[in-house]
């Protein structure tokens, strides 16, 4: 199969209207996708007692408690609030740092020993970002295409066993 070069979306060279329409799109979606958990997250609430709350608070006293209408509105703001302070917090100390180590190299030897190639071929492999590889009825790698060249890098003969 052949690389698709539509397939690869590079964000900066869409016009800003159509990136701006697939992210109303994605945001639809996720709208949709909340909407569906919103039964299992009714009956999760009911289970932890939620509704006994409410009954509590509102029903048997058949007048609203003035703690309830007046703390409890402020109190989940800044609790908002501050979920999204450490959030952005988070986001300023983290953000521009790598989180994974690099992994080493490979050996050239034991990338040609693994796979069964001529060294130059798995010199080629480790230098080349993109690579089309050319194998044999045994799946062992026999010439290598790089998109710029036109001509095998090198046909082997014979498959070096590993």
């Amino acid at each position: 199969m052949k690389h698709d070069p539509r397939l690869v979306r590079i964000r900066r060279a869409q016009p800003p209207l159509q990136r701006t329409a697939w992210r109303a799109v994605a945001a639809a979606f996720w709208l949709f996708y909340v909407y569906l958990w919103l039964p299992g997250s009714t009956l999760v609430a009911w289970t932890l007692g939620v509704g006994m709350m409410y009954g509590e608070l509102y029903e048997r006293s058949e007048d609203l408690d003035p703690f309830a209408v007046a703390a409890l509105p402020p109190i989940a703001i800044v609790s908002a609030c501050i979920l999204i302070a450490w959030a952005e917090h988070n986001r300023l100390c983290f953000s521009g740092h790598e989180r994974r180590l690099r992994t080493p190299d490979v050996p050239r030897d034991e990338l040609a020993h693994t796979l069964g190639v001529p060294f130059d071929i798995a010199e080629r492999m480790a230098r080349e970002k993109v690579a089309t590889l050319d194998m044999d009825d045994a799946a062992h790698p026999v010439a290598l295409l790089a998109p710029a060249c036109s001509e095998p890098a090198t046909r082997a003969a014979e498959p070096v066993e590993p």
